[in-house]
C-alpha cells in the first residue's frame, strides 16, 4: 500500500516505450503524411487547406504540435484530427505484452495486485495526473488485472476507479467506454475523438488566467487538489515546458520544501541541461531531483511507487 499522497505526472516520455511519437516526432510524422489519404479521412478539409497546414507547421519550427496549434486557431480542427489518425494507428496492445514488455507500467500493476492481496487498495493514496492522450496505462491495467485475477469487466472497472488518472488535455475517448484499438479508424469516429482533445478549449481570459484562484481547465484546477495534499511528486518523461508548469499554478520553492520531488530527463546536451536547471529555479525544482534515467529504469533505480 502506498502509504504517502503520491503523484505521477506523466509527459510524452511515459509512453514512449510504446513507440508513441514524442514532440518533433509527431511533427515529423504528420508532415510526412501522404495526400492520397486525405478524401478518405479528411474530407471536410481540402488540399490547398492541407497543404497551408503542413507549410505552416513545418516552418514555424515549434517543437510540439500541440504549441503549434494553440498559436496557430484556424488550423484548430485539422490538426486534432490528424493528432487523432496518427496516434491511434500506436493503440496496440500487442506492444503492451510478451514478447514486448509494458516497461514502467508493471511497477503500478504490481502495486494494485499486492493491494488487492492486502486488502489495502481502497486506502490507495496514487494519482496520476497525464499530459498524453493515450489510454495504454488503462487498457494495459484492466487487461493484465482481468486475466490474472479472472474477473468481468465490471468488477475491473470499479478496482480502476480507486486510481484516479487525470488527462489534463484529454484523450482518445472516455476508456474503456471507447476500447484500445487502431482498427476502427473510419472519418466520423475519428471526428467524434479528436474532439476530447483540449488545447484552446477552457482557456479563460488573460487577467483571469493570471490570478490564483483562476485554471487552465477543470483538470488543471482537480490536479491542483492532489497537488497540494502530495508527499511525493514523480516526473516520468515530462518536458518541463514552463507554460505546461505555470498551469498547474503550484510549483514554486514554497510549496515544494516538504516534499520529494523526483524527476527524469535524458537527452540533453550539457549546454541544455544548464538552462533546464536555470528554468526550473524558477519553480523550485533543484538539479538534486533530477535523474538521468529512462522512465523503465526509475522504479528499478531511484524509486519506490510503495
Amino acid at each position: 500500500m502506498i502509504t504517502k499522497n503520491t503523484v505521477l505526472i506523466l509527459g510524452a516520455g511515459a509512453s514512449s516505450h510504446l513507440d508513441y511519437p514524442l514532440g518533433k516526432g509527431l511533427i515529423n510524422e504528420i508532415c510526412s503524411l501522404e495526400i492520397d489519404i486525405l478524401p478518405i479521412l479528411l474530407p471536410e478539409f481540402d488540399i490547398v487547406f492541407f497543404r497551408e497546414f503542413i507549410q505552416n507547421l513545418k516552418k514555424s519550427q515549434f517543437s510540439s504540435i500541440d504549441q503549434f496549434l494553440e498559436n496557430n486557431e484556424k488550423f484548430l480542427g485539422i490538426g486534432k484530427l490528424i493528432i487523432t489518425i496518427i496516434l491511434k494507428k500506436y493503440d496496440n496492445e500487442n506492444k503492451l505484452f510478451p514478447p514486448n514488455s509494458p516497461g514502467w507500467y508493471f511497477e503500478i500493476f504490481n502495486y494494485i495486485i499486492n493491494c488487492l492481496e492486502n486488502n489495502s487498495f481502497k486506502k490507495n493514496n496514487l494519482t496520476i495526473i497525464t499530459l498524453n492522450y493515450d489510454r495504454s496505462l488503462e487498457h494495459y491495467l484492466f487487461e493484465s488485472i482481468k486475466y490474472r485475477l479472472k474477473l468481468k469487466k465490471e468488477d475491473v472497472i470499479k478496482i480502476l476507479k480507486n486510481i484516479l488518472i487525470i488527462h489534463i488535455h484529454g484523450c482518445l475517448g472516455e476508456y474503456p467506454k471507447e476500447f484500445y484499438s487502431n482498427k476502427k479508424m473510419e472519418y466520423l469516429y475519428l471526428k467524434k475523438l479528436s474532439q476530447n482533445l483540449k488545447l484552446l478549449s477552457d482557456i479563460p481570459s488573460e487577467n483571469e488566467y493570471k490570478s490564483d484562484i483562476i485554471f487552465w481547465s477543470n483538470e488543471y484546477k482537480e490536479s491542483y487538489k492532489h497537488l497540494k495534499k502530495a508527499e511525493r511528486i514523480y516526473f516520468l518523461g515530462f518536458g518541463f515546458h514552463e507554460e505546461i508548469l505555470e498551469r498547474f499554478k503550484f510549483f514554486n520553492e514554497e510549496n515544494l520544501k516538504k516534499v520529494d520531488i523526483k524527476a527524469t530527463y535524458k537527452g540533453y546536451g550539457q549546454i541544455e541541461f544548464k538552462k533546464l536547471l536555470k528554468r526550473l529555479n524558477n519553480y523550485g525544482i533543484k538539479k538534486a531531483m533530477l535523474y538521468q534515467s529512462s522512465c523503465n529504469d526509475f522504479f528499478r533505480t531511484w524509486a519506490s511507487i510503495d
